[in-house]
């Protein structure tokens, strides 16, 4: 038999989802990789983009297959991507909120503890009948899919245990979203709707309500989601920052702290930052704003690079007093320069 290529539009729609998804996530997950090695929360979403890209591939791979034994081998290899997917998202999560150091190799173990399991019962299942109780050719006039029941093992313990993973990333990401400032927090609302998108393309296929009877849909909700989490990375750049100013003791410094991107513009700030601003400017501190057009003249020259010195004397005069500031900068080492400024 040679390989089928779907014809009618229903699957065509599908088959061009998944080629989709596999590019983008693979091909998001390599640029992230590429340029941003050092920033462990774009490595950790890039191994989202591994994961589903395999899951992706995997479904294309079981559409073009002609037999039944050849589908059940690219459902296989796609279940590797199933599996693992959970766990990246819940570790760049984890990462992302600020608590990466929960991720030791013994935790990140017993996580993988059960997609091992279900690997097994996987590739086990003609003895046990426990995670697909049937298995068979859905056949149409064109093509032929693969269509199974689902059984013990599927519904009690991979669908809870996945679902799991997914709701504890995304209440951290919820927490997350209402504690931080503005600019994180539209960050985290990103995330957070790119993380719901595959909840409510996964919750509606198990329940029944589908396009067709037996194309999954997920990994496309995920290329989806992705896409937005791809959209946030590139507009607020939060691939490539630090939140610096987020615990109390950073925030409860008298030292003023900025933090600028590589093109002068303010992403963070601490309350004394805000004094400072509106003692020396007469206004407040905008994220987005150019250091140039919120800074004091001889300030500004910190972050835009007119200045050589790492540290430097700063007489600034305010309207009602004037005072002297050793005004401090650090280069984060990032690809795109991220200059934190100390007053």
């Amino acid at each position: 038999m040679t390989i089928q290529y779907p014809t009618q539009l229903v699957p065509l729609l599908f088959f061009i989802g998944y080629l989709l998804a596999a590019a983008l996530s693979v091909g998001f997950a390599f640029y992230v990789v590429r340029y941003r090695t050092r920033q462990p929360s774009a490595v950790a979403f890039g191994a989202v983009g591994v994961c589903l890209g395999v899951w992706a591939l995997g479904y294309v791979g079981r559409m073009l297959a002609p037999t039944l034994a050849g589908k059940l081998l690219w459902t296989q290899f796609a279940w590797i991507g199933v599996t693992l997917t959970p766990i990246a998202v819940l570790a760049f999560i984890l990462v992302f909120t600020g608590r990466g150091d929960l991720l030791t190799r013994r935790r990140i173990a017993a996580l993988a503890g059960i997609p091992i399991l279900t690997q097994f019962m996987l590739f086990t299942n003609a003895h046990h009948e426990l995670f697909y109780k049937d298995v068979w050719l859905h056949v149409e006039p064109t093509a032929a899919y693969i269509a199974s029941r689902g059984g013990t093992y599927f519904y009690g313990v991979h669908i809870p245990y996945s679902w799991a993973l997914y709701t504890v990333g995304t209440v951290l990401l919820i927490q997350f979203a209402f504690s931080t400032k503005h600019m994180y927090r539209a960050q985290s609302i990103a995330l957070v709707v790119g993380a719901t998108i595959p909840w409510v393309v996964n919750g509606t296929f198990l329940a029944g309500v589908r396009l067709h009877p037996e194309l999954d849909p997920t990994p496309v909700g995920f290329a989806i989601g992705m896409a937005m989490i791809g959209v946030a990375a590139s507009r607020l750049e939060f691939l490539g920052l630090v939140p610096l100013a987020r615990d109390r003791v950073v925030e409860e410094m008298d030292d003023a702290i900025f933090v600028f991107d590589d093109r002068g513009r303010l992403v963070d700030h601490n309350l004394a930052a805000t004094g400072f601003i509106e003692r020396f400017v007469r206004t407040s501190p905008t994220i987005g704003a150019n250091a140039e057009e919120m800074l004091p003249a001889a300030v500004a020259e910190q972050i835009s690079g007119e200045s050589t010195a790492s540290a430097v004397e700063i007489h600034l005069e305010a309207p009602d007093d004037d005072a002297w500031y050793l005004c401090r900068r650090r280069l984060s080492g990032n690809r795109r320069t991220t200059a934190v400024l100390y007053c």
